[in-house]
C-alpha cells in the first residue's frame, strides 16, 4: 500500500484518516464499512451480564451518533451514561493541577 505526502498532508479528519490508512491496510472498502463491521454497537444486542459504558458529552473524538442510546434502552443488561464532562478517556483540561 503506498500512500502519497500531499494524501497525507490533506487529511483532517478521522474519517479521512480512517479512508486512507486504516480501512485499506486491514482489508475494508473504505473507512465507512471499516466503522460499521468493527463496531461494539453490533455485540450490544447479546450482552447478557450487567454491563456499563460511560462516554462524556463532550468528548472531542466521539459525536454524539456513536453514542449506543437506542441499544441501551433496548437492552437491559446494556447501561450507558452520558456524564456532561470528561473529555476522552477523562483526560482533562483547563483546571489547575498543582
Amino acid at each position: 500500500m503506498k500512500i502519497r505526502e500531499k494524501d497525507i498532508l490533506s487529511m483532517k479528519s478521522f474519517y479521512d484518516f480512517d479512508n486512507l490508512y486504516t480501512a485499506p491496510a486491514h482489508g475494508f472498502r473504505d473507512a465507512e464499512d471499516y466503522w460499521h463491521t468493527c463496531s461494539s454497537r453490533l455485540f450490544i444486542p447479546g450482552i447478557r451480564v450487567p454491563a456499563m459504558l460511560i462516554n462524556a458529552a463532550n468528548d472531542p473524538f466521539l459525536g454524539e451518533k456513536s453514542y449506543p442510546v437506542e441499544e441501551a434502552e433496548q437492552n437491559p443488561f446494556f447501561h450507558f451514561l452520558i456524564p456532561a464532562f470528561g473529555g476522552h478517556v477523562g483526560f482533562a483540561s483547563g483546571l489547575n493541577m498543582k
